[in-house]
């Protein structure tokens, strides 16, 4: 009779991230289904390549990035910073519009939107 090896004997590690509709059967990240994905927790719009909430521009995409990194960390096994940027492009062009019109009615704020005829309303809009 063989003797099995330990290895053999070992459930192969899992991770606890679940699976997502942006993993294919194979494996690998569906660039634009995680776009898709990432967008809806974090509602973006890409203006002449920069990206923008409701708040104003994203001066630092690094915090974003590691967000990805942190989704996509068991399914990206080599190249995982070229991966990133790769993943920041289709972000990019998922999102991407043509800047908002400049409004002179109104300034946006912090909490909100203030017009120049005095009411304010708590509601936000891109702006740039």
């Amino acid at each position: 009779m063989e003797k099995q090896s330990n290895d053999a004997k070992k459930p192969k590690k899992q991770h606890n991230t679940p699976a997502r509709n942006w993993v294919g059967d194979n494996g690998k990240i569906i660039e634009p289904l995680f776009a898709d994905y990432f967008l809806s927790l974090h509602p973006m719009r890409c203006f002449q390549g920069r990206l923008f909430t409701v708040d104003g521009m994203i001066e630092d995409e690094a915090p974003l990035k590691k967000e990805i990194y942190e989704q996509v960390r068991y399914y990206a096994t080599t190249s995982i910073a070229r991966r990133i940027e790769h993943i920041m492009q289709a972000i990019k062009l998922a999102c991407a519009s043509e800047p908002p019109e400049i409004q002179t009615d109104r300034i946006h704020v912090r909490n909100g939107t203030y017009f120049v005829d005095g009411h304010f309303t708590p509601e936000k809009e891109y702006c740039m």
